[in-house]
């Protein structure tokens, strides 16, 4: 009897463990997630304190995940409120076109902050020889999201700039928005992508 309970609570305490490996593996390929449920089932006591422990870090990856949302929502609705503000105020500047690019910039942000949470997901399950790699990307898409960020704020500056400055026929801050403009078209229209790593 003493056994059957043993192994009753070691089944038990290992369907707990597969259902942590399923959990955390949802986003992975079938076999993936079949092998980790498998080896939390059988090999709890070895698995079990590695899947608690990336549970509760999991938050690692999100919270910066959903830091860099808000922040990218929040850059882009100041650039939204400077675009209101500057209609009418800045002559020679297709401002139209300045909101075609913000969006176009604030998707490809998105995008970005997408894909460094795909990257912290496999840097996590890297083996040690793809993980330098796989840093190296993240650290590029990173830089390339701040860039996009700080090209965003000019901007809205700028535009906030000119619709409360009298600047009659023009002058070098147009010349600047121009330039602007061209740096967020070449950013939003940019096609590299971070190459799919597999594990």
């Amino acid at each position: 009897m003493t056994a059957v309970v043993i192994i009753a609570t070691y089944l038990a305490i290992g369907g707990a463990s597969a259902v942590l490996a399923l959990r955390r593996e949802a986003g992975a390929h079938a076999p993936a997630r079949l092998r980790s449920a498998a080896a939390g089932l059988l090999l709890w006591p070895f698995t079990l304190p590695f899947a608690l422990g990336s549970r509760s870090a999991a938050g690692g990856p999100t919270a910066p995940s959903r830091a860099n949302a808000e922040t990218i929502g929040s850059r882009a609705q100041r650039l939204d409120e400077a675009l209101v503000r500057a209609r009418g105020a800045v002559p020679g500047v297709d401002l139209d076109r300045v909101g075609r690019m913000a969006a176009r910039l604030g998707r490809r942000l998105r995008r970005l902050d997408g894909r460094l949470g795909e990257l912290d997901r496999a840097i996590d399950e890297a083996t040690a020889s793809v993980r330098g790699p796989l840093e190296a990307l993240r650290a590029d898409s990173q830089r390339e999201l701040e860039g996009g960020l700080r090209l965003m704020d000019e901007l809205t500056g700028k535009l906030t700039l000119l619709a409360f400055a009298d600047l009659g026929a023009g002058g070098s801050e147009l010349d600047e928005i121009r330039t602007l403009l061209n740096r967020l078209e070449a950013m939003a229209c940019a096609t590299r992508e971070v190459a799919a790593v597999s594990t």
